[in-house]
């Protein structure tokens, strides 16, 4: 028996798995889309697009806009490859097998 509280918490705790790979995939390409667009828009200098005092708010605001809008329209080709990272391959199947 374990006295830790969080020990019994996480032993009962139920997480639905409601989320397919592929939405997954597509919010964190989109992620990673908006991580790209705010470093570039980063290392573009002073008086860009959003300049002034709330350029971080607005900038930030765009970035996970397009990030996103990238992502739902095709994006930048990491979902496939995040998708197929998570199934499975007869490959590593036969490998795991034989060691």
């Amino acid at each position: 028996m374990s006295l830790s509280p969080l020990t019994s918490v996480s032993a009962n705790a139920e997480f639905p798995n409601t989320a397919s790979p592929e939405a997954v995939a597509r919010q964190a390409e989109g992620l990673f889309a908006s991580l790209l667009l705010k470093e570039l828009r980063g290392s573009s200098g002073e008086g860009g697009l959003f300049s002034g005092d709330s350029s971080d708010v607005l900038g930030g605001m765009f970035d996970q806009y397009m990030g996103q809008a990238i992502a739902d329209a095709g994006g930048l080709g990491l979902r496939d490859y995040l998708v197929a990272q998570t199934r499975p391959s007869a490959e590593t199947n036969t490998t795991s097998e034989t060691l």
